[in-house]
Formats: C-alpha cells, sequence, structure tokens
C-alpha cells in the first residue's frame, strides 16, 4: 500500500484515495468553525512535477473555476492554497460513494445491468449541474463560458444516498483561460468530433460526451469499440458509431434518441444546452410513468455492491463517525476536558465579528409539487451545498428549522476579513439557491442579514476563537434585521457596510425601526444597505482610487500646478495662436549621423494654438501628500488632456535610461513582450510627421530598443554621447509628435530613484523651451542627488499640514465628524503634520477595534475608541516606522505574503509574478492591501504605496528568509521577458543575493551582451565583470566574458587590460581543449600581434589560428583570422598572399551564409592591398560597399574605419579634398561612439591630404594629433607610416633636422615590427633626406633598396615614387644617361598607372631629371605634367583651399615653367592652359 504523510498544512490526512495524470487525491479531516472538523477530499499536485509551471498552472486554473461553482449537482471546492513544501493543494466535498466508472464495470463483471431509466437520471441530474455551470457570470454579469471539457464516467460521482455530482474541473476553459485552436485535453473516447479534431469547443462539447456516458450506460460498451489511441481518435473525428440498440435491443427507443440526439456531428443539431437535455430525459420519464429519484439510484447500488456499502472505512484511525459530510464537533482533548492531567492557561479574546441570518422561502411549493419526502431529500442536498458554501467562509450553519440558520462570522484565524467573508456568503447562497432552483416547480429564495457584533472567548494555538458567546445587541439585531429583510435580498447593517462598501455593489434599503430592545443600549433605527453582488475588478480599482483622492490643505499647491498648466496649454505671448512648430523647432541640428537638416511644417498641427513646455517640481518629505496632490490634480484636468505618468523604482537605478524608457512604453503601450518591429511601429505613428526627419529612423530604433529591452544587429560599441544624442532628439520629436494633437502632462513620480541617464536627459530636455503644450511635474524627496538635476525650475515644496487641516483630513478619509477631533487630540502631536503617518495611524487603530465608527441614531455616526476594562492599553506608536511595523505585523497571511515578496523585489511586481510567488488562487490579498492604502496597483503592477513600508518590511525579514526569497524571486523572474536584456541585471541581482552564483552570472552575462550591442561599454564591463566574480574557474562561460571584455577594452584603447583578459582567455582556451576555445584565443592573439606591429609574430599565430577555427566549424572565427592574417600580410609584403587570404575568407561568408557585416570587413581590407597594389578603382568599390552595409547594420565604427580606407583611396586617386571630407566624416563617427583605436590613423590621412593641397600648416597640425593618439592609446597600427609621412611634409619644407628626428624614430619601430610595407616607405624619405641634405650616392643607394623591395611585393606607387627619386639622385652625382633612362622609366610608368598619391611628386623628379640631363622629352614632360596638375586642382572645390594647392612649391613650379613665365599671386594658373 502506498504510503501517505500524516498532514498536509492544516489538514489531517486519513488515508490516499488515488492518484491521476497531474495530482493525488487524499481523504482528510480539516479544522472547522465553532469547534468543528470536516471530512473532505485533498488534491495535491504529484510531487514530482511540484516545480514544473505547466502543472502549477492547470492546477490553478481548476481552483480559480471551481471555487466559483456552488451547486448540488457540482462536487465543491473549498479552498485553493500554497503550502511551500507541502505543495499546491485543492480541498473538496468528500462525496462517498462511486464514480459512474467503477459502477459500469461492476455491473459488466456481475453480468447485471444498470436500470435504463435509473442510467437515464443519473445523466439528467449530471446535466443539470452542467448548465448551471454552462451559465455561470462573472460579477459583471458577463459569461464565464465555463466548458467542463472533461466529461467522463470517472468525473461523475455517484453518493450512497443516490446523490448525483460532477467532479474535477481540472481542463475546464472560460474566458478568463483562453485556449488555442489545436490543443487536444480530455480523454478520447468522450470528446466531441470538433474537439478531437483541435478546435474551439463550447458547451455543446460536453453536451456530446454527456450523450457518450449515457450510451455506455444504456449498453456497458463504447459506442466506438475496443480501438486503440490513433484509431479511435480518426473514429471520434468522423463520429462513426452504431446506435445503442444494435448491441443492447431492450434500450428503450425514447432514450436511444436522445443520445443518438446528443452525439449528432454537427454541434448545430445536438440539444443546445444541457438543460434541454436534462428536460427531454425527464419528459421521458413522466411519460413512461416511470418514478425515478435518488432512492432508486441508491437501491440500484445496493443491488450491485451488496455488502460492500456497509463496509468501514480502511484506516483504524478513522472512527465511524467520520463518514457524515457534516461539520461535527471535535472530540476534547485532554488539556479541554475536566479528567485530563494537564490544564493549560488559554488566552481570552474579543473580537469583531459578523452575524448572518437565513431564511428561505418556496418550501411549501416544493412541498406541494414533489410531496414532504421527496422535498426532504431536495432540502438535505440544498442544505448540504449551503454548508459546504459556509465552510468555504469560514463559517458553520446552525440550522435552527429545515430553512432557517444562522452563522457567525469571524471565528477563524483571519477575523479582519469577517465582514467580506459574510457578505461573500450571501452572494454565495443566493447564487446556489438560483441555480438549484432552475429545475424545481417554484423558485427557492433566501433572506439574508447581517450584522456586526463582538464574540468573546478563548484563542486557540491556531488563533480560531473557541467556546464563544456573542455579546449584546448581537443577538437582538441580528433577529430584527434577518426578519425584515425581503425574500431574495440581503441586507447589511451600517458597521459591515462601512468596511466592506468599496468592494461590493450596494442598494437602497429602508432604516430599521427596532421598537422594544428590552433596555439594551440601542438606536431607535438602523441605517441598513441592500447587497447587490461583487464589484468587478476594473469597479473596485475606480472604487479604491476614488476613495484615495481625498486632499485637504492643499489648495494653494494644487492652485499652482493649474497656474503651471494652463501657461503650458496657453499661447506664448507675442506668439501667433495657431502657428504650429516646425521639425526646425524639434531637432532640426547636427544630428550624430549628418549636418543639420531643412526645416519641416507638419501641417496638422496648424488648427490649434500651442503654448510652451512647462515644468514644475513637487517637492517633500515621504508621505507628506505629494502623490495625493498630484492625483487631485490630474483628476480634475479637462478632458482631452494626454497623462504620461511613471513612477521611479529603486530597483531601476543602475539601467540605464529605465526612467525614460517607461515613459516611452506609457506613450506607446510597448513593453518586454512587444518584438522591435512592433515597438517601432508604435513609435512612428505617435512621431506622426516627425518620422520623416532624416535622423527620425535611428531615434525610433534607439527607443524601440528601449522599450522593449531587445536590440537590432548592432555590432559597435558605440559611447555614452552618441546615445545620448539620440535618445534625446527621439524624447523631442515624440513629445512633438504628441503635442500636436493634444495637451500631454507628463508626471514622473519618485524622481529620488530615477537613474542617473534618465536625469540628466530630463535636466537637457527642460532647460531648453519648447513651443509644446507640455506640462511635466516631477515628484521627489528633497534629496541631494536630485536638486542638480532640478536646480532651476520651480518648485511647489509641501510642508506639514495644520492640526484643524489633519482633522478635516480624518473627516473626510472616514466619513465621518463627531468624535473625530477628540480622537485626533492624542494623534496629532505625534504626527508632525503627515497626513500618511496621521491616516496610517488611524487605519490601524481601526483595524485593531480600539477605534471605531458606532451609529448614535438618525443617520449620526461617531468616531470613538474602546477603552475595555481588563484588556491590555497597547501604547501608540512614536514612529512612522513603529507604526508601519505594526501594520505589518498584523495582516493577514496571504496579504503578509504579498507584502514580503514586494520587499524582496525592492520594485513593483505585476500582478501575476505577485500570485505565482505567493501562490494565491486570485487577487484577494492585493486588493486588501490597496483598500488598507498599504499598495497601489499601476498599470497591472503592484508596489507599495511609501517606499518606507519597503523598507520595514525587508528589514523584517530574517536573512535566511530573505535569501530564499531572492532566489524565488530570480528563478521566477528569469522565466519572464525581465530576463532579456538590460533588465536581466535586476534578475541576477536577485539570484546573487539568492547564492545562486552561476544562474545570477547567466543573468549578468545576458544583461552585459544587451549593454554591449546597445553601445553602453561601461555598463557592460560592470556586467561581465560581476559575472566572472560568480561563475566557477573551470566555468566555460568565462571564455566568453573574457573574450568581450578583451575586446571592448581594444575599444577602449586601455592595452593593460585588455592584455590581462587576452591572457586569462588564452589559459582558459587552453585548460578546455576545445577547438573552439583555442580559435577564439589564437585570433584575438593574432590581432593584438597585429596591432602592436608584432608582425612576424603574428604571421604564424593567424595561419593556426584559420586552420584551428576550420577544424572547430567556426566560421565566423575563421573569416575574422584570415582577415587579420591578410593585414599580417600584406604589411609584411606579401600582397597576393594577403589577397588570396581575403579571397578564402569571403569564400567562407558566401559558403556558411554569414552576416554581411563579416564580409564587409574583409573587402576593407581587401580593398587596402588593392590599392597599395594600385589597383586603386577596384578598391574604391570595394570600400564603398563596406560602408553600405556598415550604415544598414549599424556598424558604425566599421564604417568609420572603412570610410578612412576610401579617403585614403580617394588620396591616392588624388582627389585630395574629397579624402578630407570621408576622413573627417571618419573621425565624426569616432567622436560620435567614443571609438579612439585606429583613429590616428585617420588623422595621418587627412593631414596628408591637407598638405597634398598646399595647406602644411593644418596639415602639420593632424598629424602632429596623430602622433600624440598612438601615444596616448598605445596604437601602434601605423605609427611608423604617421612619422613617415610628417617627415615628408618636413622636407617639403626645408626643415631637414625634424624630418631626420621622425625618419629615425620610424625606423626604430619598422626594425620591430618588421613591416615590409613601411620598410620600403622608409628607405624612400630615407632617400629624399640624403638628397635634400646633398648626398646623392647615399640617396642612390636607399632608393634603389626600395625599388627592390617594392618590386616584389607589389607596391606599385612606392615602386614608382623610388624610381624616380634614384634617376634625380644619379643626375646629381653625375650618372646622366642612367638618371634619364630611370626617369623615362618612371615617367612612362605613372603615366601608365590609373592612380598614385605620388602623381605629381614623380612628375617633377623626373622632369627635374629630364631636364639636367639635357633630354629632348623634357618640355613635353613638363607639358603633361601641367596638364595633370590642372587635372587634380580641378578636383579642388573650395576656393582656399585651390589657392594654397595652386601656391604649393612642386605646383607652382610645373606651371610656372609650363606657361614659361612666372605665377603671380593674383593671377589663377588653371585659366593659362588647357584643363584636362
Amino acid at each position: 500500500m502506498a504510503m501517505h504523510p500524516d498532514q498536509l498544512a492544516d489538514f489531517e490526512i486519513l488515508r490516499r484515495l488515488g492518484a491521476g495524470g497531474m495530482a493525488e487525491v487524499f481523504l482528510a479531516k480539516k479544522r472547522g468553525a465553532e469547534g468543528t472538523y470536516k471530512l473532505l477530499v485533498v488534491k495535491r499536485v504529484l510531487p514530482a512535477h511540484g516545480s514544473s509551471r505547466r502543472f502549477r498552472s492547470m492546477f490553478v486554473e481548476e481552483a480559480h473555476l471551481a471555487t466559483r461553482l456552488n451547486h448540488p449537482n457540482i462536487v465543491q471546492v473549498y479552498e485553493f492554497s500554497d503550502h511551500g513544501d507541502d505543495g499546491l493543494l485543492l480541498s473538496m466535498e468528500y462525496v462517498e460513494g462511486f464514480d459512474l466508472g467503477k459502477i459500469m464495470s461492476t455491473a459488466r463483471r456481475t453480468g447485471a445491468r444498470i436500470p435504463p431509466f435509473v442510467a437515464a437520471y443519473i445523466v439528467s441530474e449530471a446535466a443539470k449541474g452542467l448548465h448551471y455551470a454552462h451559465e455561470r457570470k462573472d460579477e459583471g454579469g458577463v459569461p464565464l463560458a465555463i466548458v467542463h471539457r472533461d466529461i467522463s464516467p470517472q468525473n461523475i460521482l455517484v453518493s450512497y444516498e443516490g446523490a448525483v455530482k460532477i467532479a474535477d474541473f481540472g481542463i475546464a476553459s472560460a474566458n478568463l483561460f483562453r485556449e488555442e485552436a489545436g490543443v487536444l485535453k480530455g480523454k478520447f473516447g468522450y470528446m466531441s468530433p470538433e474537439q478531437a479534431r483541435g478546435e474551439r469547443v463550447d458547451r455543446r462539447g460536453d453536451i456530446y460526451a454527456l450523450g457518450v456516458v449515457l450510451y455506455e450506460m444504456l449498453t456497458l460498451r463504447s459506442p466506438y469499440g475496443k480501438l486503440d489511441d490513433d484509431a479511435l481518435l480518426e473514429a471520434v473525428k468522423t463520429g462513426a458509431f452504431q446506435p445503442p440498440s444494435t448491441h443492447v435491443g431492450e434500450v428503450p427507443p425514447e432514450l436511444e434518441s436522445i443520445v443518438l440526439k446528443a452525439m449528432r456531428g454537427p454541434r448545430e443539431h445536438r440539444f443546445q444546452t444541457a438543460r434541454d437535455m436534462s428536460a427531454a430525459i425527464m419528459r421521458t420519464l413522466l411519460a413512461k410513468q416511470e418514478l425515478v429519484d435518488s432512492a432508486s439510484i441508491e437501491a440500484m447500488l445496493l443491488e450491485l455492491f451488496g455488502r460492500e456499502l456497509e463496509l468501514p472505512l480502511a484506516s483504524p484511525r478513522e472512527a465511524p463517525e467520520a463518514a457524515t459530510l457534516a461539520a461535527v464537533p471535535l472530540a476534547r482533548t485532554p488539556s479541554e476536558g475536566t479528567n485530563g492531567e494537564k490544564h493549560t492557561r488559554v488566552a481570552r479574546e474579543v473580537r469583531h465579528v459578523a452575524v448572518v441570518t437565513l431564511r428561505i422561502d418556496g418550501t411549501v411549493d416544493l412541498e406541494n409539487a414533489h410531496g414532504k419526502q421527496a422535498a426532504r431529500r431536495m432540502g438535505a442536498s440544498i442544505r448540504q451545498t449551503l454548508d459546504d458554501i459556509a465552510f468555504k467562509r469560514g463559517a458553520v450553519w446552525s440550522w435552527e428549522s429545515p430553512w432557517s440558520a444562522r452563522a457567525v462570522v469571524g471565528l477563524m484565524a483571519n477575523p479582519s476579513r469577517a465582514a467580506a467573508d459574510a457578505a461573500t456568503l450571501a452572494i454565495d447562497v443566493h447564487e446556489a439557491l438560483d441555480g438549484a432552483s432552475e429545475d424545481l416547480p417554484a423558485p427557492l429564495r433566501a433572506s439574508i442579514g447581517i450584522v456586526r457584533g463582538i464574540a468573546s472567548g478563548e484563542r486557540d494555538p491556531q488563533g480560531h476563537l473557541v467556546r464563544h458567546t456573542l455579546q449584546e445587541p448581537a443577538d437582538l439585531l441580528a433577529d430584527r434585521v434577518g426578519a425584515a429583510t425581503p425574500f431574495g435580498t440581503t441586507w447589511v447593517a451600517g458597521g459591515v457596510y462601512r468596511l466592506v462598501r468599496r468592494e461590493f455593489r450596494w442598494g437602497e434599503a429602508p432604516s430599521l425601526t427596532l421598537g422594544d430592545t428590552g433596555g439594551l443600549r440601542v438606536p431607535a433605527q438602523m441605517r441598513l444597505y441592500a447587497l447587490d453582488r461583487l464589484l468587478t475588478r476594473e469597479e473596485r480599482t475606480a472604487e479604491l482610487a476614488l476613495g484615495q483622492s481625498d486632499l485637504v490643505g492643499r489648495d494653494a499647491e494644487k492652485a499652482d500646478l493649474y497656474a503651471a498648466y494652463h501657461r503650458a496649454v496657453s499661447p506664448p505671448l507675442g506668439g501667433v495662436p495657431g502657428s504650429p512648430p516646425s521639425s526646425e523647432a524639434f531637432g532640426a541640428q547636427e544630428s550624430p549621423s549628418g549636418p543639420r537638416t531643412q526645416t519641416f511644417d507638419a501641417a496638422p498641427m496648424s488648427r490649434r494654438a500651442f503654448g510652451e513646455l512647462v515644468a514644475r517640481v513637487v517637492v517633500g518629505e515621504m508621505g507628506i501628500g505629494k502623490t495625493a496632490l498630484v492625483s487631485t490634480f490630474l483628476s480634475e484636468l479637462p478632458g482631452g488632456v494626454l497623462v504620461v505618468q511613471v513612477e521611479c523604482s529603486p530597483v531601476k537605478m543602475e539601467l540605464p535610461l529605465a526612467t525614460v524608457a517607461d515613459v516611452v512604453r506609457d506613450v506607446t503601450g510597448m513593453g518586454l513582450d512587444n518584438s522591435l518591429d512592433e515597438a517601432q511601429g508604435a513609435l512612428r505613428e505617435v512621431f506622426g510627421p516627425f518620422a520623416r526627419t532624416p535622423s527620425a529612423p535611428r531615434e525610433i530604433q534607439r527607443l524601440a530598443e528601449l522599450v522593449t529591452g531587445k536590440h537590432g544587429d548592432h555590432q559597435e560599441e558605440d559611447a555614452s554621447n552618441y546615445r545620448h544624442d539620440l535618445v534625446v532628439q527621439g524624447i523631442r520629436h515624440l513629445l512633438a509628435g504628441l503635442g500636436r494633437r493634444q495637451p500631454i502632462v507628463v508626471v514622473v513620480d519618485g524622481l529620488q530613484w530615477a537613474d542617473r541617464a534618465s536625469l540628466e536627459l530630463l535636466k537637457e530636455l527642460l532647460r531648453r523651451p519648447e513651443p509644446l503644450p507640455i506640462l511635466v511635474v516631477l515628484v521627489t524627496r528633497a534629496d541631494e542627488r536630485v536638486l542638480p538635476y532640478v536646480e532651476g525650475l520651480v518648485r511647489i515644496e509641501l510642508r506639514g499640514l495644520e492640526p484643524k487641516e489633519q482633522v478635516r483630513l480624518v473627516e473626510a478619509r472616514l466619513g465621518v465628524r463627531e468624535g473625530v477631533a477628540a480622537v485626533c487630540s492624542e494623534l496629532v502631536p505625534r504626527v508632525a503634520g503627515n497626513p500618511f503617518f496621521l491616516l496610517e495611524m488611524v487605519d490601524a487603530l481601526l483595524e485593531r477595534g480600539t477605534l471605531e465608527i458606532v451609529e448614535r441614531g438618525e443617520g449620526v455616526h461617531e468616531l470613538v475608541r474602546h477603552e475595555r476594562p481588563g484588556e491590555r492599553n497597547e501604547a501608540l506608536p512614536s514612529t512612522l516606522e513603529q507604526l508601519i511595523g505594526d501594520r505589518l505585523r498584523e495582516l493577514p497571511l496571504a496579504e503578509h505574503d504579498v507584502v514580503d515578496w514586494l520587499a524582496a523585489a525592492g520594485g513593483p511586481l505585476t500582478e501575476t509574478d505577485i500570485l505565482a510567488l505567493a501562490r494565491l488562487p486570485d487577487d484577494e490579498a492585493i486588493t486588501r492591501l490597496c483598500a488598507r492604502g498599504l499598495c497601489d496597483r499601476r498599470a497591472g503592477s503592484v508596489d507599495f504605496r511609501h517606499p518606507l513600508a519597503r523598507d520595514v518590511a525587508y528589514l523584517a525579514l530574517d536573512t535566511a528568509k530573505r535569501s530564499r526569497m531572492h532566489l524565488s524571486l530570480g528563478e521566477h523572474l528569469s522565466r519572464t521577458p525581465l530576463a532579456r536584456g538590460l533588465s536581466a541585471a535586476i534578475v541576477a541581482r536577485h539570484l546573487a543575493r539568492g547564492e545562486a552564483a552561476v544562474p545570477a552570472a547567466e543573468m549578468y552575462l545576458e544583461a552585459a551582451g544587451a549593454a554591449r550591442a546597445t553601445h553602453q561599454e561601461q555598463l557592460a564591463l560592470r556586467y561581465y565583470l560581476r559575472a566572472l566574480s560568480l561563475l566557477p574557474p573551470e566555468d566555460a562561460r568565462r571564455m566568453n566574458a573574457h573574450a568581450a571584455l578583451e575586446a571592448i577594452y581594444r575599444h577602449l584603447g586601455r592595452r593593460s587590460e585588455r592584455r590581462k583578459h587576452l591572457e586569462a582567455l588564452r589559459k582558459l582556451a587552453r585548460q578546455s581543449g576545445k577547438a573552439r576555445g583555442v580559435a577564439l584565443a589564437l585570433v584575438r592573439t593574432a590581432r593584438l600581434d597585429c596591432d602592436d606591429g608584432h608582425l612576424a609574430r603574428g604571421l604564424p599565430v593567424a595561419q593556426r589560428a584559420t586552420e584551428i577555427a576550420r577544424l572547430a566549424r567556426q566560421p565566423a572565427l575563421e573569416v575574422e583570422a584570415y582577415t587579420i592574417l591578410a593585414e599580417i600580410l600584406g604589411d609584411l609584403g606579401d600582397v597576393q598572399g594577403a589577397i588570396d587570404a581575403c579571397e578564402r575568407a569571403l569564400e567562407v561568408t558566401h559558403t556558411a551564409k554569414l552576416q554581411p557585416r563579416l564580409r564587409a570587413e574583409v573587402l576593407r581590407s581587401k580593398g587596402v592591398l588593392l590599392r597599395r597594389i594600385g589597383r586603386v578603382e577596384e578598391a574604391a568599390e570595394a570600400h564603398a560597399e563596406a560602408i553600405a552595409v556598415f550604415r544598414a547594420v549599424g556598424a558604425r565604427r566599421s564604417e568609420a574605419r572603412a570610410k578612412n580606407a576610401l579617403a585614403y583611396a580617394m588620396f591616392v586617386m588624388e582627389r585630395f579634398e574629397d579624402a578630407i571630407a570621408l576622413g573627417l566624416s571618419s573621425i565624426g563617427i569616432d567622436l560620435a561612439i567614443g571609438g579612439r583605436f585606429q583613429i590616428a590613423k585617420t588623422l595621418s590621412n587627412v593631414g596628408q591630404a591637407y598638405a597634398r593641397l598646399g595647406d602644411t600648416e593644418r596639415g602639420l597640425s593632424y598629424l602632429k594629433r596623430a602622433r600624440e593618439a598612438h601615444e596616448r592609446y598605445a596604437d601602434q597600427d601605423s605609427r611608423a607610416d604617421t612619422l613617415l609621412c610628417s617627415a615628408e611634409i618636413l622636407l617639403e619644407l626645408g626643415m631637414n633636422a625634424e624630418a631626420s628626428t621622425m625618419c629615425g624614430d620610424a625606423g626604430a619601430l619598422v626594425a620591430v615590427t618588421g613591416s615590409a610595407y613601411d620598410t620600403v616607405h622608409e628607405r624612400i624619405v630615407r632617400a629624399l633626406l640624403a638628397r635634400a641634405e646633398g648626398r646623392p650616392h647615399e640617396a642612390v643607394v636607399h632608393a634603389q633598396a626600395a625599388r627592390k623591395l617594392a618590386e616584389p611585393q607589389g607596391l606599385l606607387s612606392y615602386h614608382i615614387h623610388a624610381t624616380a627619386i634614384e634617376a634625380a639622385a644619379r643626375v646629381d652625382a653625375g650618372e646622366h644617361h642612367t638618371g634619364v633612362l630611370l626617369a623615362r622609366t618612371a615617367l612612362g610608368a605613372i603615366e601608365a598607372t590609373s592612380f598614385s598619391e605620388y602623381g605629381i611628386e614623380v612628375r617633377a623628379l623626373c622632369i627635374e631629371a629630364l631636364r639636367k640631363g639635357a633630354s629632348s622629352g623634357a618640355r613635353d614632360a613638363l607639358l603633361r605634367a601641367a596638364t595633370h596638375v590642372r587635372k587634380v586642382a580641378g578636383y579642388v572645390r573650395e576656393g582656399r583651399l585651390r589657392a594654397l594647392f595652386l601656391r604649393r612649391p612642386v605646383v607652382e613650379r610645373i606651371l610656372s615653367e609650363a606657361d614659361g613665365s612666372d605665377v603671380s599671386p593674383r593671377s589663377d594658373p588653371l585659366r593659362r592652359g588647357e584643363m584636362a
């Protein structure tokens, strides 16, 4: 026999009844009110599945639905609760008897038959319960559309007394639990065809299943025979079966007709309601004169099971009397009896309770229609249902007659719910009687009266009040109200009404004259209220908001807000009403991605006048009434105003722009659950015409990333200033788009908790005047952290209330005037004018019963303080913290659980999250906390109304419980959208505090990846480092974190940190031995060697990286390795090998279908190589294609690098002005995104271009900045080239000594790096230096060496330039013949080459050599050179730069010699001679 626990929560387990697919079932005993206990069934999710979200979800659905159902033919469900280690528990009515499956199997085994009309009666009773469930509505009268979806013999129970009940609405579907088409639940053989096909089902599917049950009871076989699951499912889908009479000829044709109609394929042809089916059966029984009732069922069971019905319960612990379904008195324990050896001192307690009186009408008609015996049976069944309903509400009906009773609610451990439970009990009783009356000849109606009373008794260890007595006048008032209440209604006395008035809908009731009261001190009249129904969730929220809107003593402050609003929406003085803002007014400035945009007028805005952006700061201490002031102001705004309201949370203080993101979410309705595309679509709609501004796409994308927590395909780490510009511009356009339609009021509450980035953005927005009808209200405490950001804004400071104002506040809150001043005289000195403290104290004293609102007659109520003799007078709290702590300690368990979870969360939680974490069946506890004023509901989330309550609640948690709760929070939130993107850091912090190091690290890695992808390096660094601190040393994910940190530090130019994480990466790769890790480490090592100029060392590393990446099947790493290899080979002089590496990389990107960005990176590298070997146009095309890709994917740093590469290609093509423009654009991107790595190379290229244009001063300035950048960022890439280019310009200016120093420094670097490219360049510069200093033979040596090195490497420009230098030097040395030959060779090569950065310099050197060597071709060469110079000059568009270019010595010399005259500074040599 399976073992079972002895106790589950407060249930004493008697025996295990069985187990189903998702839960196990026990027979149990539970304590009830007034010293009673009840036998019941407890269902628990199987321990093996307790952690499954799917099983928990199904269990909660069953509980929610089943507790709403009160009908004699439905198994009563009492409560649903979560008891931690004991699991999810559902308690329900214990039905002693059998299910239909057992009954049918016994009949088959014994060869018996179930009497057909008894079978029909059983199905008819089940149909009544089904119809009731199908017709069930919510509090607002909206049908719940409940469908059982699992009607089968096992779920229809028959008691020994003949009662029929439907059980297990375990997979029921209602409107509040949406189902998806295509999902099958239930048992195949009892499914309707539409359910088997996975279509949506309705009540007619249950009717079909009920028809199958009747078919089986009549024939004792399935309509589909014995088929396996697949065949059975197909048969059910088609609805193919034989009529019952095919198998049992004795089946009455009338019943067969009912079966066939219930089981028709098209649902339109079946019974349309279960009631119709029940009525058809009852008509058949009447026509056949078959008198079938519960006694007939009882007789059938006795015949089938015989002595089994008389067997005692199996467990020896179970007393025979435990078989009863009614609550019975508990046996006394020794401590309670007079014969016990030990007497325990019991605590006496006095508490408020609710007394409910019940009378039922319609019984005479029932007896007349069915006879007294049948009426008694029906009455017993109805009373049992009403007993079960009372048990759910912690009460017991004391039946004074078969149709009248009384109950006391509030005797259980949670007396604060007494009034609400009593009212709910009354509603359930009316609803149950209505359901039972549908099949009766006359309706049963209840008269219910509810009054408040005081009960005294003993408090047991569980908090129940036992052996209680009611203090007068409770009995008197209960009798009088109960007798006066009309049938069909519930009348409630004022004491109960005031406690629950905001939870229910009420009607009018007359005042009750009490008459003779036997000398008891009661008013002559009682004010009564007619209870209608529970409020819907929406109605309750509105009621709570209305009840919290009392505002006293803040007229001046409210007037300040009104004045600010009118200023915001009024046209400015001197302005023109109706003139709309244009895009010039809203951000038509130089954007991060381009220059100033043109003005854009939004025509639709011209129909309304515009005011100005106005800001106010509401400042005050906690609880002083800031939120109440703003709420009242907002509630009184005119219609048509858009209110955007967000509340900052301390849990989000670390997340950049979290507050701004909440504003955008409120405006767009988008959130973490939405996709980027959805958010961008919503933003474009809000932007309106401003979505067409040039910068809008980037702004919308950035805002969408903030809202959704997701990021696009960004690969760059843009810096904060670029992100900041995009967000500022985007918010301005967002507000402009909104403001063109209607006035806006933006409220940011709890500004002291805002993140710094949001504070900075708000400061920038509010400092600049805008022609927008917008009022921004910032609500904050006087926090030093916030004050600098609101400095200069108009402040509305709230002070404490005056004593008279405090009295008025309490009067307004309670709706009572009498006695308030007297009570407040003791409270006011303690609260220092703080309204929150005052109201909290009053509420606490009301809940304790120390204060009470009593009725003095004629509708007059008074607030009184009770001084009960013999009771301890509790001291009033002296601090707000003490008061809040007292209030929290007195909360009922469910509400205390909610408070604890909110405290541990550190910020708001969604209602769904709270219900899941606290394991609550509904939101009742949340609603009660909001009604108490401790919490607020806002946009689907719940949080403390005041942060101090969170602090007090959190400090009250012991360390172990905190850790457990943080762990549970982290585990729960990790399954929500909060675990994606930057907000994953919030989840990580909970997991870390819950000592779940590895899951916390996973969340930090997620947040770090999001921060990196959204260009927030510092945040990414922080999260990666936290992840590393949590991950164990051997965890493979450390490798990814180190790799990311190495890449970030490379970008930031922080060389030592980069090396540190690269070394850690290499160590992990060696330890893991996995190919991917090794390949990654090799690629990063090769990249570092390349960046540092250690080319010879990096070459074998890069080659090995390509091989390992290929073996590891990591195509992205393979491409990166080939790209680095190409760079190294190119610098080492193996240009063809480098190009081959690029081609291989491009092949891999194509084969593996990698991201276009990777292909673009390869194209950029290939373009550099093509340019070096003279294929400049191909190089430019490659660079242009790469730039287009980088721009499309938002890879801005790579775009900057590609633009620099294209700039140098333009430089080679001698389009120097275009080279400068591209270089400056590249630098602009670098500055915007905070990129500093390789910026030196761009600065150098811009400097060279300026020098070639003749602006040597600016050129040298850029080159100086380039050299400084190399030094500052330890950037060795192209450092030697920058020094050599600087030396060339200095030589042109005749500054030989400075040039010599630069050349020497470059030589030292080249000796270390071994770069063939730089080696050739160095030789060329040394040749120029030697010639300038009159050492022609040395010049020849250097030039010849450069020429011989350049030729095999394909460095065409360097080869031609070196040849020209050698030619001039040989002529200088007297070697005229050789010099002339070399000059002609160089001249022919330069003219045959499409482009070269030395086009002018080579021609000048060759002309000089030819002229000195007396060559006849010197004049023609000069004229051709002049033509080339004029062509280059034609590329220069800016007049200043063109003038400087023409005054450049080498240019001026060529043009003047070609013209045969000197060039005047005033003349334009381009006009003398033909332009090319």
